[in-house]
């Protein structure tokens, strides 16, 4: 939308004119490399992930081992009994401080509200112990680190040590800690758990917490490695939550302060956190996350071949990182591992949000979204305003930065939406395929896919880069390429690619969108500061009228800038509603109705066709004016009404719990007609919204205002 904003000031100094030219807050459309959605659209600046470098994304724990870890600060003699630091018990509130890094050690005395082992010291295991025994639930139990206070607990080889010695996943053979009651745990990034630097056998593979009860908060979790999985989420987990930085101090850098648990020391942590059947209402949100060995950074995973589906996961502000800082991935270091980033193991996932994250640093064969054997009935999904920066997906089918399911629909309308791909500051070596990939296998009837893939910008993406094999109706539409992927020089060949070969977006095989060709252009010129372009329809594979036209802008052979969309029935002559400043190429994409489906189908993108732009730039230009009104007559709700009331000088004073009314009329001076203003009061928001505004047209638009105390004067 394009947004005309003002203040309107109460009580302050006066100003010389109510008349106010909008140049500098007036918004055509934002076609930079960053997508955003309509929520952000008129925040002036946005904040952008920087790389960090390997030192700031890597977390390492130096100069502790097992000895040292699991002594007290002072302590010299280890048969000396240290009282824990008593825990803090206020109403119903227990608060249980954890002062040592103990492998072991587990507490003395369930259930009497004191952490303390039989050498009168606090692990975190005699702390999850003693708040697991709370019987009342009426108890809010958090477990601290205690001040002053930091240490690294190196894990227990032998599962005699585990809290759990049941199988946790299908691959973690129990847990060192078991959650089984609601909780808090603030870990403050002061205490951390890796496993032991030596190779074990696959029997003492286990996670490092399970978590089977609900509402169970995990804080400021950094630095936390096992043998297996870092974390589990067990099926009675529900509304349960991981936060690495509940109080963030750089409100402008959200990724500044996470929690980061980037593997280094070894190779031992094969997955992150992991969700199995039944546990619902999971939130993961501000960590930093990445290099495990098998598996993914954040993982569901079926076990014991359940089909109790996983419901309502919030992925959000998580930065998935594979950043290398060596070539090493086994027991002496982990700076070369890499993971896929989130990944869904045969499960079934109804309900999946991945939010405002960042996935960076995925070699060939590491996904940053690995969807392709979720399990039938997975669906409403949203993957939405996230940022993909330097990944190889390879050229060949199923090699997208997201891949998704095979075989199977999506239960539920799914979005992926105002994402960013980019690739043009690769570091990685390597071919470079798709962004967005499915294999669907749709039958030949028609099918909708309840996917829609829409507003996203990809940069820097080789073969295949939105590509659809036998996926159904699935909608794709407004979406922007960058001029660094690759393209066909001959751009009427888009319009057909199959299978192979470059296109930016591809319906493939026969069952993805009928095979619907598009409309193209033929002819564009700008005529008194209005793009003209006339359009001709194909002749097979017609799409069902009426049809949405998606228009773009492009240097020469991609789609860099979307520029509006008019519905059409008939060839012809389009005006479009924004022209471009400087010469090129327009395209389009046609948006049909499939009435089988129920769901809009999408073509490829149509050639591209020349214009030149006019010597003199077209400017759009509004003038705002700003008037006061008093003692209007009741029931007046219009401009013509209002303005019939008494119009209110620069320093009027104004009665108590009066109404004064404002009128702000809108005038296009510009060069062409505008489309979706928004006019927006500093003071009082959105006073009203104008649809189209003509060159020379005026527009009225009144808001009511009451003033709630004597004194005012009207400024």
């Amino acid at each position: 939308p394009l947004v005309c904003a003002f203040a309107l000031t109460m009580l302050v100094a006066p100003v010389t004119s109510l008349t106010a030219r909008a140049d500098d807050q007036l918004t055509i459309a934002d076609n930079s490399a960053k997508t955003e959605d309509p929520e952000t659209i008129a925040i002036a600046d946005q904040t952008e992930l920087a790389d960090d470098s390997a030192e700031a994304a890597d977390q390492e724990v130096t100069g502790l081992d097992a000895g040292t870890a699991a002594e007290l600060p002072g302590l010299t003699d280890g048969s000396v009994k240290i009282r824990a630091m008593e825990a803090a018990v206020t109403g119903n509130q227990l608060t249980l401080y954890v002062n040592s890094a103990a492998t072991g050690g587990a507490d003395a005395s369930h259930g009497d509200n004191t952490c303390a082992t039989a050498a009168g010291i606090c692990t975190l295991r005699a702390a999850i112990e003693e708040a697991n025994a709370q019987t009342d639930p009426s108890v809010e139990v958090t477990i601290k680190v205690e001040p002053g206070f930091s240490g690294t607990i190196v894990a227990p080889k032998s599962n005699t040590d585990w809290m759990k010695t049941s199988a946790a996943t299908d691959t973690d053979k129990g847990a060192y800690y078991n959650i089984t009651r609601t909780m808090a745990i603030d870990l403050d990034n002061r205490l951390h758990l890796v496993p032991p630097n030596e190779s074990l056998g696959s029997s003492y593979t286990a996670a490092g917490f399970y978590v089977n009860a609900s509402k169970v908060e995990l804080y400021n979790f950094s630095g936390i490695f096992s043998t297996g999985s870092s974390i589990v989420f067990g099926p009675n987990s529900d509304y349960s939550v991981v936060d690495g930085d509940p109080y963030p101090v750089d409100k402008d850098n959200p990724q500044a302060d996470h929690s980061k648990n980037i593997q280094s020391a070894n190779y031992h942590a094969d997955r992150g956190i992991v969700l199995i059947n039944g546990a619902d209402h999971i939130t993961i949100k501000n960590l930093t996350i990445g290099r495990m060995h098998d598996g993914a950074a954040i993982m569901v995973e079926v076990y014991d071949k359940s089909k109790i589906p996983v419901e309502h996961l919030t992925i959000s502000n998580v930065t998935f990182d594979n950043t290398s800082t060596n070539s090493t991935c086994g027991t002496s270091g982990g700076g070369g591992c890499s993971s896929n980033g989130f990944e869904i193991n045969k499960a079934i996932v109804n309900g999946l949000a991945i939010e405002n994250c960042h996935f960076n640093y995925f070699p060939k064969d590491k996904w940053a979204i690995y969807t392709k054997y979720a399990g039938s009935g997975s669906g409403y999904w949203n993957i939405l305003r996230n940022t993909f920066n330097n990944i190889v997906t390879g050229t060949s089918d199923g090699d997208g930065a997201i891949e998704l399911p095979t075989d199977i629909p999506l239960a539920g309308e799914s979005h992926i939406s105002y994402n960013t791909f980019d690739n043009t500051n690769k570091t990685i070596s390597g071919s470079q395929g798709g962004a967005i990939q499915w294999n669907s296998n749709a039958p030949s009837t028609p099918r909708a896919s309840n996917l829609f893939i829409e507003d996203n910008f990809i940069d820097g993406y080789g073969e295949r880069i939105i590509y659809m094999y036998e996926a159904g109706t699935v909608t794709v539409q407004r979406n922007r390429f960058g001029t660094s992927n690759a393209s066909r020089a001959k751009t009427e060949e888009e319009e057909t690619a199959d299978l192979s070969g470059l296109a930016m977006f591809s319906n493939a095989g026969s069952h993805t969108n009928r095979d619907i060709l598009t409309w193209y252009p033929t002819d564009a010129s700008i005529v008194d500061c209005e793009l003209k372009v006339t359009v001709a329809i194909p002749s097979s594979h017609k799409p069902d009228p009426p049809v949405t036209l998606d228009f773009y802008y492009t240097k020469e052979r991609t789609a860099e800038e979307y520029l509006g969309s008019v519905v059409r029935t008939e060839a012809g002559t389009v005006t479009l509603p924004i022209v471009p400043d400087k010469s090129g190429y327009i395209r389009l994409q046609t948006q049909g109705s499939q009435p089988d489906t129920g769901q809009t189908e999408s073509s490829q993108y149509s050639r591209a066709v020349k214009y030149t732009a006019p010597a003199k730039q077209c400017e759009p230009n509004v003038e705002i004016d700003l008037q006061a009104w008093a003692d209007v007559p009741n029931g007046a709700n219009t401009y013509d009404e209002i303005i019939e009331g008494t119009w209110l000088k620069d320093g009027t004073n104004l009665a108590k719990e009066s109404n004064v009314w404002m009128t702000y009329t809108v005038t296009n001076t510009g060069d062409f007609p505008l489309h979706d203003l928004v006019v927006k009061d500093d003071h009082d928001g959105v006073i009203c919204e104008i649809k189209v505004l003509s060159k020379t047209e005026v527009k009225n638009c009144v808001y009511k205002k009451l003033i709630p105390k004597l004194g005012v004067k009207y400024v």
